[in-house]
Formats: structure tokens, sequence, C-alpha cells
């Protein structure tokens, strides 16, 4: 499998609509980020990141300082089963503490034994069960 390492790269506004990158930008990340959401993951006033990567399957939730620095939560990555392609954070269940919901691509393979992604079923398909 080949090795991929992407980056999100920060870029911190001004309030009059300009914006620069933060001194430790870009963030590193391993795999490939597809999907980003931000909120306050560990309470401490602070913008978090939680970043999809497409090719592990995973979550990784990033810490920031407040300063346009992240780090790896000790926790993380969270599993989230296949291609992770969008993230919503909210409080889903009211216990004052945010959520995340993810959307994932399901793969196929096809008869080369290849994954393929499936975006959409053509009208004259039937509709999969899981």
């Amino acid at each position: 499998m080949p090795n991929f390492f992407g980056d999100i790269t920060i870029l911190l506004g001004d309030g009059t609509g300009d914006f620069s990158a933060a001194p430790t930008s870009p963030e590193s990340v391993d795999g490939v980020p597809f999907a980003i959401a931000v909120g306050d993951f560990n309470g401490d006033g602070d913008g978090d990141l939680a970043v999809g990567d497409e090719l592990s399957d995973e979550i990784v939730i990033l810490l920031g300082d407040g300063t346009g620095d992240f780090a790896a939560a000790p926790t993380s990555p969270e599993g989230t089963g296949v291609g992770p392609v969008a993230i919503a954070v909210g409080d889903f269940d009211g216990d004052g503490d945010l959520d995340l919901a993810v959307t994932r691509l399901r793969r196929r393979h096809n008869s080369a034994g290849r994954r393929q992604r499936r975006l959409h079923r053509g009208p004259d398909e039937p509709r999969e069960r899981r």
C-alpha cells in the first residue's frame, strides 16, 4: 500500500478578511484528510479539529492550544468503519459534551478485486441492504 501523508493548513484571520498561515501550519497527519469539523472537544475554550482520514477509516482528534497549533488527543484516533467523508458536531445526547456524526462511503470490490467507491446507484439498480 502506498504511503500517504496529508496536511491541514491553518489560516488565521486578521478581522479584515485577510488570512495568513499559523506559525506551525501546516499540521501534518498520516493518511488522507478528507473531512474536517471544528468544536471544543476537551472543554478548554479553544477550537479543536476532528479530521476524517479516508485512508485509515478513522477520525483523528487534534486539540488546539488557542494559537493555531494542534496536537493529537491522547485517545485519538477514533474508528469509524469505512471511509469518513463528512463530519458534523453537536450535542446529540444532551449530556453537554460534543458528539460527532460521520457519513461514510461504502467500498465495493470490482471483478479484478480492486476497491471502488460507490457514490450513488443508478435508477434501475436495487437498493443494497446491510
